[in-house]
């Protein structure tokens, strides 16, 4: 089997979202003939933070028989230690800020800069075929540049977010406009001499490429498995909103749709985070006034949140405002948990014809759309019809190993 080096900043035990792709990509890339070796930092386990101190922090490697991964040690940085301290604010945004311009330079401003020294030994010391890094964080891309640089391999970029090429970066203030005329520049320089890049969705994958000159291939996040072990109740109704919200996503037609019902089997879960205090007070508050039907819960490990979704009837998913080509993890564990899947609005794009094409659950266009749909989902619980089989061969080109193919063959190219 042909090795490929595989730098994932985030990885599990940790449970960000952009570990899963990872973790697939090495447990299944076996199947089509490579050995995945995987660098990572250290993480705690069920960690949901990324400055917390990690509790066994030497290097660990683990071999397994397809696969390894090397956890190298976490080094908490100045910033790192005062993320808690509200008194050190100010110094905090100054180091962030200084970190964000000298990483265009300088692989050793990274507070992960123990990465490049150690995957320029593996490159050393092994045989690889391809080296890839994945973005976020972004600046694992001057890794790439720099070891492509020095050593004869393929180098690929993998944007699981679009960094510099969304219309929709628009930085305000003269600082962060500064730190993004950097990144353009840096982005650019650092693909230079990247083999071709991947990505999660055909709009992303035009604008890279027309930003930076290189080719790419779309290899989407999807769902590992189906779950067929599913507890829902036979006379509530209970519906999901998973992930972190976003500024740019309005939860509020949900929500004061589904309080509008007056029904106490509707029940409401909201687990995660927001990006704003607002919204996050929002929430809160809801909760305060409708305790027994409206339940908002901080991210949970991941055995947790698996019985959880058991449990759900309905996955909501809201459109991001001025984002194009987004096909949220979220989606894939609704579906593969067999949740109902619920779009308000519509975003007339990669969600909508998600649940179009795999026959999986509801596009509605306004508050009014959504509670129509939740009154007739209670009147199937009352008349006793809630349950309904689901055909996944129609999801059959979103699931990980058929993506897993996807990323094989682009990797085969390289050597046509």
């Amino acid at each position: 089997m042909k090795k490929v080096l595989i730098l994932a900043y985030f990885y599990p035990p940790s449970i960000f979202v952009g570990g899963q792709r990872i973790d697939y990509w090495a447990k299944h890339l076996h199947q089509f003939g490579y050995y995945p070796v995987i660098v990572t930092r250290n993480w705690n386990d069920g960690q949901t933070t990324l400055t917390e101190a990690v509790e066994e922090n030497e290097l660990k490697i683990e071999k397994h028989d397809t696969y390894e991964v090397h956890r190298v040690p976490y080094k908490q940085t100045l910033r790192d230690k005062l993320a808690d301290n509200p008194r050190m604010k100010v110094i905090q945004k100054a180091l962030t800020f200084w970190e964000l311009i000298m990483s265009n330079f300088s692989t050793k401003a990274l507070p992960y800069s123990n990465l490049h020294p150690y995957c320029d030994q593996l490159l050393k010391d092994g045989n690889y075929s391809t080296f890839i890094a994945s973005g976020r964080p972004f600046q694992t891309f001057h890794i790439g540049y720099k070891l492509k640089k020095k050593h004869s391999i393929h180098w690929i970029p993998d944007f699981r977010d679009e960094w510099n090429s969304h219309y929709r970066i628009q930085p305000a203030g003269f600082m962060r406009k500064a730190i993004a005329s950097l990144e353009r520049k840096s982005e650019k320089k650092w693909l230079s001499n990247a083999d071709c890049f991947t990505t999660v969705s055909e709009a992303g994958l035009k604008r890279i490429e027309a930003f930076t000159g290189k080719r790419g291939f779309v290899v989407q996040n999807g769902f590992d498995a189906i779950y067929s072990d599913r507890k829902t109740s036979a006379t509530k109704l209970k519906i999901l909103y998973a992930g972190t919200l976003y500024p740019y996503q309005n939860i509020e037609q949900v929500t004061e749709g589904i309080r509008s019902i007056d029904n106490p089997n509707l029940k409401f879960y909201f687990i995660g985070s927001c990006v704003s205090t607002e919204t996050n007070q929002y929430l809160k508050q809801l909760e305060q006034d409708d305790p027994e039907r409206i339940h908002i819960i901080d991210k949970m490990p991941k055995s947790e949140f698996e019985q959880l979704i058991g449990e759900m009837d309905i996955g909501v998913l809201l459109p991001y405002q001025n984002l194009d080509g987004c096909l949220p993890v979220k989606i894939f564990d609704y579906y593969a948990h067999g949740l109902d899947l619920l779009l308000c609005p519509s975003d007339n794009d990669l969600m909508a014809k998600f649940i179009y094409d795999t026959k999986s659950g509801e596009v509605v266009a306004s508050q009014e759309g959504l509670v129509k749909y939740l009154k007739d989902q209670l009147d199937l619980i009352n008349s006793g019809k809630k349950d309904h089989d689901r055909d996944y061969n129609l999801g059959k080109k979103y699931h990980r190993l058929y993506q897993n193919e996807l990323l094989a063959k682009t990797l085969d190219s390289l050597s046509e």
